[in-house]
């Protein structure tokens, strides 16, 4: 029996894995609150595997100063991490970013990247990511495996995020602008199947999960519309247009735009990625 305690009693990923591995028959899962300092009192030895959710996230950069981020996603991980080694845990779950590589997504041209080229991160969050791996990572070795997931765009049923964003401009415009690049984004049951192999295989590293194959973010907004049994213009007349209002209003660029991760640097060894296309996700999404 494999014992998993995950960080974030009320956030969107951690409910989702709790549910995920709670469907196995060799896993237990205990979800953890880590606000305020009773979980310090908390005994880890009990478990195997951390799997650590919590964080701030999702929020505009006006509202948190990089000193609360650096408490909450820099900080308490790298505390969390060190009690689960010292407590003789076998595996830290990390969940970072995709920006701590600090590409951003273009509308003009394609980011590729790939899983060990150099990090840069730019906001806020991602800085906060980038500072708690660089504190975690050196903790591996051989009797406790660290695993650090820089997840792309996550979507899937009531996620929080860019999904519900990129929903509201195909309900109110009704027009989809095809702009090529392609674009990583992972549904949240594929990446809960990911996390389980990892923990099951007790994997350590960075790892770069991705939907595959790796579609473009104009396709994604047809999958929506088609679910919803809608009728939208899809074109590729607006495209300049676009491409000039992403320079200036950022979420177009995140929404339209061309980032996406290496393909293999996305598989693990032996194991599909996903048994799903984008169209059956984006339908499981929207029922």
């Amino acid at each position: 029996m494999t014992k998993i305690l995950i960080t974030g009693v009320n956030g969107y990923l951690a409910g989702s894995l709790q549910k995920r591995f709670s469907q196995e028959s060799d896993c237990a899962v205990t979800l953890l609150s880590v606000r305020g300092e009773e979980w310090k009192t908390a005994d880890f030895s009990v478990y195997d595997t951390v799997v650590h959710c919590a964080a701030i996230v999702h929020q505009s950069a006006k509202k948190v100063s990089p000193e609360e981020y650096r408490v909450v996603n820099t900080d308490l991980a790298i505390a969390l991490a060190k009690k689960a080694k010292a407590e003789g845990v076998r595996q830290f779950v990390f969940f970072s970013t995709m920006g701590v590589y600090g590409t951003g997504s273009s509308c003009y041209r394609a980011v590729r990247i790939q899983r060990d080229q150099p990090c840069c991160p730019k906001s806020r969050y991602a800085v906060s990511k980038y500072e708690a791996e660089c504190g975690i990572l050196p903790l591996a070795s051989e009797e406790f495996a660290v695993s650090v997931i820089r997840a792309p765009f996550i979507y899937g049923k009531n996620a929080p995020g860019n999904y519900g964003r990129l929903r509201k401009l195909v309900f109110r415009f009704r027009v989809i602008p095809q702009i090529p690049g392609l674009h990583s984004m992972i549904y949240i049951e594929t990446l809960c199947d990911f996390v389980r192999q990892i923990v099951a295989q007790r994997l350590g590293g960075i790892f770069t999960p991705q939907n595959l194959p790796i579609r473009n973010a104009w396709e994604l907004s047809a999958a929506i519309a088609d679910a919803n049994g809608m009728k939208v213009w899809k074109t590729s007349l607006l495209n300049p247009l676009v491409k000039l209002a992403s320079i200036i209003y950022k979420p177009i660029a995140q929404a339209f735009g061309s980032e996406y991760y290496d393909e293999k640097d996305s598989v693990l060894p032996g194991n599909k990625l996903s048994q799903y296309t984008l169209e059956e996700t984006v339908r499981l999404t929207e029922e």
